[in-house]
């Protein structure tokens, strides 16, 4: 059987008033005081005092470490329970702590809305409230301390919960606030070409930011940055807060500069940053060039009918990479035939040179005069052609016979004429 509070006070007033009862008059008034005092309380709602002992505030998880913190957001469970017989109001203050750099704050999870004060039904528990919070992408490495309050309708304090929240960073490097990435690191080509290396630069500071620009290069070269799409040449650029560009660094070598890798460096920098560098490369392959012509640089000979003529032709390497299979070839007026002593040279090194020997052999019903042959070295890297001015002459021999013929001619008309003076 439960006792009435209100009996429990009448009790324990006269009690009192028992212990002090043999005293004097005065002692007697105080007890009868004291009385009446004890039975006002009792009698005023039992809800006003009741409240904070009925309300209970529970957080199961209040200590934990974040190793490195993620983007999203974190909640760690609250639960309020009212034991009373009557509605409960509960508010929720944010005593002390980072709470707004965080976004933190007492939160009901399903309707996505801070909570600042709640009504409970009797008996009625939550099951949607959390301690929410975002770990800020500035916050460095650190033991961060939330100290929440619940209090009841009158302000009363119920209870305190706080949380305690370590995150650990990885060290951060330049490279993890801006970044400068070429797409490829090694371009290639002949001697006398430019070469664009593709760059990305990225700022992943939340602040904007200015980054100066620099190239470096073998002496003699030049190389300068650009925006892409754009012609004009850049020495710095600002980028906004976790924003990029892509950018262009266009690279001239010399014309006198010799085959080979070039190393190149791309580099950004900023005053509070650091700076970052990209090492790249150009390959020079050299430039093959292919020259056909004579040891005299004279382009002319003669064929005489029914014989051969050997023609000296030098194939000259005059580039600066090697030649591979370069072929012989000719184009000359029909019946006539042309014959190298070589077909194919497999390979001409750099600035070297072979002599070739042409034979040239004029058809038998060619007339006397000028004819043009072709002569061409081909080879998949380059080609070159040389026009030869051919004069065909009649072979000597043709000509001792007819004088013969002519002596022998006048010598019998002279006979004759003699024969017949004589008569």
């Amino acid at each position: 059987m439960q006792t009435s509070p209100v009996v429990f006070c009448f009790l324990i007033a006269h009690l009192n008033i028992f212990l002090d009862y043999g005293g004097v008059t005065i002692m007697y008034r105080r007890g009868l005081l004291y009385t009446a005092l004890v039975v006002i309380s009792c009698l005023i709602p039992q809800a006003i005092f009741a409240s904070v002992a009925d309300i209970e505030v529970n957080s199961p998880l209040t200590n934990i470490g974040i190793d490195p913190p993620r983007s999203f957001s974190y909640d760690l469970g609250v639960e309020v329970t009212n034991n009373s017989e009557t509605i409960q109001t509960v508010e929720i203050r944010l005593i002390s702590g980072p709470f707004k750099e965080w976004q933190a704050s007492v939160f009901n999870r399903y309707k996505q809305l801070r909570i600042d004060t709640m009504e409970l039904a009797p008996g009625a528990v939550t099951e949607d409230l959390s301690f929410h919070f975002f770990v800020p992408q500035e916050a460095p490495s650190g033991t961060y301390k939330f100290l929440t309050g619940y209090f009841d309708g009158s302000g009363q304090e119920i209870d305190k919960i706080e949380y305690v929240v370590s995150i650990t960073r990885p060290e951060t490097s330049t490279e993890d606030l801006f970044t400068l990435e070429p797409r490829y690191t090694t371009l290639t080509g002949p001697v006398g070409e430019s070469f664009t290396f593709n760059a990305e630069l990225s700022n992943k500071s939340t602040d904007e930011h200015d980054f100066d620009l620099r190239v470096e290069v073998p002496e003699g070269w030049q190389a300068f940055f650009k925006p892409s799409f754009e012609d004009t040449q850049i020495a710095s650029i600002s980028i906004e807060a976790n924003g990029s560009t892509r950018l262009q660094v266009l690279v001239q070598p010399p014309l006198s500069a010799a085959p080979g890798s070039y190393p190149i460096v791309l580099a950004a920098s900023n005053k509070d940053l650091g700076q970052i560098t990209k090492p790249v490369q150009v390959e020079l392959t050299g430039s093959p060039e292919l020259t056909l012509t004579t040891m005299s640089g004279r382009l002319n000979s003669t064929v005489i009918i029914g014989e051969s003529t050997d023609l000296k032709l030098v194939v000259f390497n005059s580039g600066t990479s090697p030649l591979d299979n370069i072929r012989l070839l000719n184009q000359s007026p029909e019946g006539w035939v042309v014959e190298f002593d070589h077909n194919l040279i497999p390979r001409l090194e750099s600035q070297e040179a072979i002599e070739i020997t042409a034979s040239i052999s004029a058809a038998e019903d060619t007339l006397p005069g000028d004819y043009s042959i072709k002569m061409v070295g081909s080879s998949l890297q380059a080609v070159d052609t040389a026009d030869f001015r051919i004069t065909v002459l009649k072979s000597s021999t043709f000509g001792w016979v007819g004088i013969s013929v002519l002596i022998l001619v006048a010598l019998v008309i002279g006979a004759l004429f003699l024969r017949l003076g004589r008569r």
